[in-house]
């Protein structure tokens, strides 16, 4: 082995007869490691390009700026992936050939990923000169096929072709309603839902997204009536009822929001299972100890088959208590009378509660001093307590109010205005 120097002055090792070992990693000079201003040019080029495309794609879906934050930052890291990968083969790779692997593949990924948005939209096929003249069925599913991508300027523009060809067709109607929502075009997005709602089409996708749009414009009351449609259709969809619920409260309802909640949450434990809506039930409850109580008819949605309604014991947070006309007493059970800390007179020590399954259980009837059916408040109503009852408010609440039953977009209400 020898030594050669450089004309810059770098003495670099060679073997006998003159073999450089540049191969070796760690005996490269400063030259051989260092990435040249041209590679270093392109690479940042072909980054950019590939983090402006994805950003592009976002902006076109009208992407909110967190999402666009998102898109950079994932294709960056996205980026990152291939070159960490490629050291897991030469722990001593040079800067120049990370460079090199983050050029190939932003080079590949962008070719890829525009290539497939452009066949996606059938630019493609309209620069290769194929003919681009579909039919309604190959539109659908390329409207189908943008929305699983989470594009939805393509779904827009391939659900309005289809609907040139079928204008009165109440899937398409929605669906291109559901996108335009989902873009915040919402007037634009109204008037796809009223048309299709025109054609006789009722889904719940339809009502829960035409209440999103109405809300947004400022129709807030549509909104709830549209709200109560899409859980008369589908009970269970929590997103719906805690929107709903929103609205409720903006409209100073607030225990007509608190009853929608409780009726969802006393079936899921009513069953084995754990309240869905506690935060929320939580900050409403707190909200009406801030504004005070409405006096409006408290209005109740049926759930089950059933109305609940939000009763206060005493000073005790409200609970859901099912409204039964054929009870002569309100109920409530033995635990949570004492978590109460109501006032209450003992009238009867020895009674008989008859349980759902028919056993007769030790019951004492109580005179309670004060209760809250929503915002209104009743004072000396006599109730059953037993260990195993559960929550009802009877005929001894009930004959304090006025009731009025009604059924609204397909759905059961009980109003309660209190007589007086």
């Amino acid at each position: 082995m020898t030594h050669q120097q450089e004309p810059d002055g770098r003495i670099e090792p060679t073997l006998d007869g003159g073999g450089r070992l540049d191969y070796i990693s760690f005996l490269r000079g400063p030259k051989q490691l260092a990435a040249g201003v041209y590679l270093r040019a392109s690479t940042w080029g072909l980054v950019t390009a590939y983090v402006g495309f994805n950003l592009f794609v976002a902006l076109s879906n009208r992407r909110s700026f967190p999402e666009l934050v998102g898109a950079a930052l994932g294709s960056l890291l996205v980026l990152m992936i291939p070159v960490w990968i490629s050291g897991w083969w030469d722990e001593n790779k040079t800067q120049r050939t990370r460079y090199k692997v983050a050029a190939c593949a932003a080079s590949v990924l962008l070719v890829v990923q525009a290539g497939a948005f452009l066949s996606l939209r059938g630019t493609l096929q309209q620069v290769l000169g194929k003919n681009t003249v579909l039919s309604s069925e190959e539109l659908a599913q390329r409207a189908l096929r943008c929305q699983q991508s989470g594009d939805l300027a393509c779904a827009e523009a391939s659900w309005t072709d289809f609907l040139k060809l079928h204008p009165d067709d109440g899937r398409a109607l929605t669906t291109l309603g559901v996108v335009k929502s989902k873009r915040d075009d919402h007037t634009g997005a109204i008037q796809q839902f009223e048309k299709a709602i025109a054609t006789g089409s009722g889904a719940y996708d339809l009502f829960a997204y035409y209440a999103v749009s109405l809300a947004s414009v400022g129709r807030t009351d549509e909104a709830i009536e549209w709200n109560y449609a899409a859980l008369a259709a589908v009970p269970k969809l929590v997103d719906v009822r805690g929107a709903l619920a929103r609205l409720l409260v903006s409209k100073s309802r607030p225990y007509e929001a608190l009853a929608l909640l409780q009726a969802f949450d006393s079936r899921l434990e009513a069953t084995g299972g754990s309240a869905y809506f506690t935060a929320q039930r939580t900050a409403i409850e707190k909200g009406i100890t801030e504004v005070g109580a409405a006096k409006d008819p408290l209005r109740l949605a049926a759930y089950g088959g059933h109305f609940f309604a939000p009763v206060s014991v005493g000073p005790a947070r409200p609970a859901a208590f099912m409204v039964d006309t054929g009870a002569t007493l309100t109920a409530l059970s033995q635990e949570m009378l004492r978590a109460s800390n109501v006032e209450y007179r003992l009238l009867d020590s020895d009674a008989r509660m008859i349980t759902a399954d028919g056993r007769r259980v030790p019951a004492q009837v109580v005179m309670l001093d004060a209760i809250r059916v929503g915002p209104h408040e009743l004072r000396n109503v006599k109730a059953l307590v037993c260990k195993e009852c559960a929550p009802l408010l009877g005929a001894s609440a009930l004959s304090r109010f006025d009731m009025q039953s009604s059924k609204v977009r397909g759905l059961e209400f009980l109003s309660l205005a209190p007589r007086g």
